[in-house]
């Protein structure tokens, strides 16, 4: 079975928690975590292992390519971040 590969943007209450989900599953992996909060990289539920990026532009430079990204930002950021 082929891995799915997903970037999640927002580590906050619901990225934490669509990380977990995510990670749970056979042939599912967070490949990147994107939140301006260099901090997150403490809290207990961030994945070991998993890059952090503080912006969508820095994953994407790195050569990073998830094939699902997982928008788990406030509301008003959805669109913004859907268009890059």
């Amino acid at each position: 079975m082929k891995t799915r590969t997903f970037a999640i943007l927002g580590f906050g209450h619901i990225g934490r928690r669509h990380t977990t989900i995510i990670n749970g599953y056979s042939g599912c992996e967070v490949i990147a975590i994107v939140d301006p909060n260099k901090e997150i990289v403490n809290h207990e539920l961030y994945p070991q292992n998993t890059p952090y990026f503080s912006s969508i532009e820095e994953m994407y430079n790195s050569g990073i390519q998830p094939e699902i990204v997982n928008i788990a930002t406030p509301n008003g950021l959805h669109c913004q971040l859907a268009v890059k």
